[in-house]
């Protein structure tokens, strides 16, 4: 079941390929530089832990004397210090027998500022590689189903031994990249004679390798971890998942209605294991009416009071919720499961689930529209786990192309988190049937280029986001706090942004984005734009200001006739601080962090760490 493969599960185009290319040297920084003394976390060590354990971890970094606190998102996960010193911090961690499994937000509070990395809560049993283990030799062997702690250095291989059955599916998946670190990992599976079997490097749009392999004959087989081209550092930590549990690497359709039961479909490995689906955190009410070890079909009711928009779909066995949760969106429409012939007519607004299972596939979808009506489409793919770059062609009676996109915007992978899916406003002429067609951008097609398309009468809106979690204030020296006012559903007039709880002592001012998309310089100079208007929330630090630490909320306000449209903020994690970590935090909180002025920081965290020493 598994092959030597360096481009991962799918045939690349020419835009995967660049970003999978470009991430490992992308350096800039997509957010106002850091403060140049604040706390910046590298890596943590182990990057998470079981449920119902305690554990000690390792925060390396930069800036991190005189920490005093860890604050972790959500319930049932708590964090001690214990030492502190410029690039270690030292840390206990208590994880609730029942926390809610998955990722949460790791905060490093210190004098200096803070910095948010991530953490994950598991229910599989976890250790920690133990050197040496340099040599396919030297390969302990190892339980499963078991989550491994690791960290390769350069030129430095991790190795593992399994002891299987004949025909039996093992699922060795690597997580690294995706929770913020810059290891481009690389696995491999060796006989006991030290013969490559097979390999994966990049599987996921992150890096990160997952490798499924049916043994053909019993014994003992030996995984390799490695670096890609050998690279690795002290902060290249990674947890391996080893095991023979149910894993998925689809499901169809990829989201339903929130209040209605959805039939879906899984596609993996062990599935005949599978035991139900968790959605988000739960509880779910989930039946699972057939399984075989390929395929599983299960019905999910979504609560009513669901929010709308991505949650983490979890499979689940008896030992719980798995690690390595799908992508499921909640809509509040009516929902159409892949139409199966040609020229399905849409009745807005309706979200049709679909998927392009072959190179050279087209779904095509008929659309009667009135003179003057503007329709928004919105096309997900890549933002559901999978490599279909979704491309919208509109055609007319008389097959004239009156709309095509492909990106929102152009993608300027070092500067500016991808824009990996479309959005698509468009106003018709002329009243008439028209095509709608859907496909992959390169014409490629795979089984696991499942879709999305939402259609509906466009709604004119806007959407804010802060573009980072954390900043530091020093008295004279000011800094901004980036927001992006993205338009949505053909919004054109400007949006007025402030910040709306100011603590006494610090100063700011509301700035207006106009509706024009912003402009950034690729890696090679090449002119490219956002999707959406950044503007910098000017912050200063007035003379009676004390030091201190605040939550911050952004607001945003706009006109539109004879609508005014009022938004709170949503907050991002900062793209290239957090490695390649995008999307919204799991906190959903901006902290500031007024510094105290450096001489009496340092002074305090000098006498600290004589104390402490």
């Amino acid at each position: 079941m598994s092959t030597r493969q360096q481009s991962g599960r799918h045939p690349m185009t020419l835009k995967s390929a660049v970003a999978l290319v470009i991430f490992p040297i992308a350096v800039a920084w997509a957010v106002e530089p850091p403060h140049p003394d604040s706390p910046f976390i590298e890596s943590i060590f182990p990057r998470g832990g079981r449920r119902g354990t305690q554990l000690s971890i390792e925060i390396a970094g930069k800036h991190l004397a005189g920490a005093s606190a860890i604050r972790v998102s959500g319930q049932g996960v708590s964090a001690r210090v214990r030492e502190s010193s410029d690039k270690l911090v030292t840390a206990e961690v208590s994880i609730a027998p029942d926390a809610a499994v998955g990722r949460r937000d790791l905060r490093i509070i210190s004098p200096r500022g803070s910095f948010v990395q991530v953490f994950e809560v598991g229910n599989l049993p976890e250790e920690s590689e133990r050197e040496p283990n340099d040599h396919w030799e030297q390969a302990p062997l190892v339980p499963f189903p078991t989550v491994i702690n690791g960290k390769v250095t350069a030129r430095d291989y991790d190795h593992f031994r399994v002891k299987v059955r004949a025909g039996q599916v093992i699922t060795f998946d690597l997580n690294s990249s995706r929770n913020g670190t810059r290891f481009d990992g690389f696995l491999s599976l060796l006989d006991l004679e030290g013969n490559e079997i097979a390999a994966q490097d990049d599987y996921y749009f992150d890096k990160d390798p997952r490798l499924v392999h049916r043994f053909a004959e019993e014994g003992e087989y030996v995984l390799r971890v490695m670096g890609f081209r050998e690279a690795g550092s002290n902060s290249s930590v990674y947890r391996l998942t080893v095991g023979d549990m149910p894993s998925a690497s689809h499901v169809f359709p990829a989201g339903g209605r929130r209040g209605s039961t959805v039939e879906m479909e899984l596609t993996g490995v062990n599935l005949n294991k599978v035991d139900g689906v968790v959605l988000g955190q739960g509880p779910t009410t989930a039946e699972v009416v057939d399984r075989s070890p390929g395929r599983a079909r299960v019905k999910l009711e979504i609560p009513p009071e669901a929010a709308k928009g991505p949650h983490p779909l979890w499979l689940a066995s008896e030992a719980g919720e798995l690690p390595n949760p799908l992508v499921f969106n909640v809509s509040d429409v009516r929902e159409v499961a892949r139409p199966r012939y040609t020229g399905f007519r849409i009745h807005p607004p309706v979200v049709i689930n679909g998927v392009i299972d072959r190179n050279g596939a087209v779904d095509s979808f008929e659309l009667v529209a009135r003179a003057g009506e503007t329709y928004s489409f919105d096309g997900a793919g890549m933002s559901l786990g999978n490599f279909l770059d979704p491309a919208i062609l509109i055609y007319d009676s008389d097959d004239n192309l009156v709309a095509y996109l492909d990106d929102t915007a152009p993608n300027a992978f070092d500067k500016e988190p991808p824009s990996v899916d479309f959005h698509l406003t468009h106003t018709f002429e002329r009243a008439g049937s028209y095509r709608v067609l859907l496909r992959d951008a390169g014409k490629r097609g795979n089984p696991t280029f499942v879709y999305r398309l939402t259609v509906q009468r466009a709604q004119p809106d806007f959407e804010l986001r802060v573009l980072t979690n954390q900043t530091t204030l020093r008295k004279g020296k000011p800094v901004s706090l980036r927001v992006r006012v993205r338009r949505i559903g053909g919004w054109n007039t400007p949006v007025d942004v402030w910040i709306d709880n100011l603590p006494q002592g610090i100063a700011s001012r509301t700035m207006t984005a106009a509706p024009v998309n912003t402009r950034v310089r690729g890696t090679f100079g090449e002119d490219f734009f956002v999707d959406g208007s950044n503007v910098e929330l000017p912050l200063e630090a007035l003379s009676d200001a004390l030091p201190g630490r605040w939550p911050l909320m952004v607001r945003g306000r706009g006109v539109l006739g004879d609508r005014v449209v009022e938004h709170t903020a949503r907050v991002d994690y900062p793209w290239q601080k957090t490695g390649f970590i995008r999307g919204f935090t799991h906190e959903q909180q901006i902290v500031l962090t007024l510094a105290e002025p450096e001489n009496i920081s340092n002074e305090r965290e000098n006498v600290a760490t004589v104390a402490s020493q």
